[in-house]
């Protein structure tokens, strides 16, 4: 059963008469009269008593024809809506926050201006949930730091950057490191679940160390102040150590044989099927990324 029998069963209803409901509906008698028999037939129920000519609605006739107009004004809203989503498409992007510092503002206007039907909106968290929300689909793509870990997301890398260690000049350490002597320093640290510290604790992980951060934050600002007032060494991303250093508020302290560049990438569930709105941002994501520092 379809829409159709449903309208034409109530078009039948308000009319009273098959030869009228083909009237309103511009069609031929025998197709009215074949989707009223098409309904009986199919449920096993008689609509209508024919009473000479007059069709008169049975007891559960009158019953059905309610639920069949809140079906049809169901469908109605559905339809409305639907338009009205083709009408202003909704994007979600997820981002990290480094990434979302430097690219959405950007990103926001440039939608707004050349894209103004578009609803943007975007979440700003930790690369580990990042991933959560591409796993769950309430985000169509994500720009994040580092590589995502599931074989369930695509990824397309777009930009790198480099870690930095770094502390103030008077903080006892040495010019260089191991990372088995860097594990037992005061260490400043993004708090878990970010991409940074994901990626510091692989590396440490590599050499089956387990350092116990003096603090964990998700300010880099709070990570760097503390940096400078002697309290830890601070492994950020360099460019947002790079005023301090050149103030020489901090210094940065060189890892042996340890290497501290990393990718940022786009990445999207690998059954996602982008709407013509998200390939639009995607791809408008992916030009704003052009010679960007993060």
């Amino acid at each position: 059963m379809t829409i159709r029998h449903l309208r034409v069963f109530l078009t039948v209803c308000k009319q009273g008469s098959i030869t009228k409901a083909a009237e309103e509906l511009h069609t031929v008698q025998p197709s009215v009269s074949l989707t009223i028999s098409e309904l009986e037939k199919h449920y096993g129920i008689v609509l209508f008593d024919r009473i000479g000519r007059r069709l008169v609605l049975t007891d559960f006739g009158r019953q059905l024809a309610v639920k069949a107009q809140e079906a049809v004004e169901a469908f109605d809203e559905f339809e409305a809506f639907a338009h009205t989503a083709e009408e202003k498409p909704y994007v979600r992007v997820g981002s990290s926050l480094t990434i979302g510092r430097v690219l959405l503002p950007e990103l926001f206007l440039s939608v707004h201006s050349t894209h103004p039907e578009i609803r943007l909106s975007a979440a700003v968290c930790p690369a580990a949930q990042l991933e959560e929300k591409l796993l769950a689909g309430t985000v169509d793509f994500a720009l994040l730091e580092g590589n995502t870990s599931s074989p369930y997301l695509r990824h397309t890398p777009f930009a790198r950057d480099r870690l930095a260690a770094v502390c103030a000049p008077s903080f006892p350490a040495a010019d260089r490191l191991t990372l088995a002597q860097l594990s037992n320093c005061k260490l400043l640290l993004r708090e878990p679940g970010s991409a940074s510290r994901d990626f510091i604790d692989s590396l440490f992980a590599l050499e089956n160390l387990h350092p116990e951060p003096v603090v964990e934050s998700a300010s880099n600002e709070a990570l760097l102040s503390l940096a400078a007032e002697g309290e830890g060494i601070a492994i950020l991303p360099q460019t947002l150590a790079a005023p301090l250093l050149q103030s020489g508020k901090l210094c940065e302290i060189t890892l042996e044989n340890v290497c501290l560049v990393r990718e940022y990438c786009i990445a999207f569930h690998k059954d996602k099927r982008f709407t013509k709105a998200q390939r639009q941002v995607y791809e408008l994501s992916l030009a704003l990324t052009n010679n960007k520092t993060f």
